[in-house]
């Protein structure tokens, strides 16, 4: 893994890279509604990943600990501050042992 936004990224000190698919193990569960009136689908990795590589194919996924111990995690897709994706942690216990597999 190496990263494309580095040196752009304002928590690059902080940060542990991590595999994308990974990272959409983190994010992914449940269902999502396709429009007011569509079909709901699965909220898989599959569909994280599509959704995602909307941003490009340079993605730069990263965890950002936080005190409390649900951390942040990004996704940056651009050299630009606003240039990055913050889901939702949706699985914290994955996301825990995940930054404990890279974590130097």
């Amino acid at each position: 893994m190496t990263p494309h936004w580095h040196e752009q990224n304002p928590w690059r000190d902080q940060i542990t890279y991590v595999p994308i698919e990974r990272l959409a193990e983190c994010v992914a569960g449940g269902t999502i509604s396709m429009g007011t009136h569509g079909p709901s689908v699965p909220y898989d990795v599959a569909f994280v990943l599509k959704h995602w590589a909307n941003y490009g194919d340079k993605l730069d996924a990263y965890i950002l600990p936080q005190p409390h111990g649900r951390h942040s995690i990004g996704i940056r897709y651009g050299a630009e501050g606003s240039e990055y994706l913050s889901p939702h942690n949706a699985h914290p216990q994955k996301t825990l042992a995940l930054l404990a597999e890279y974590h130097k």
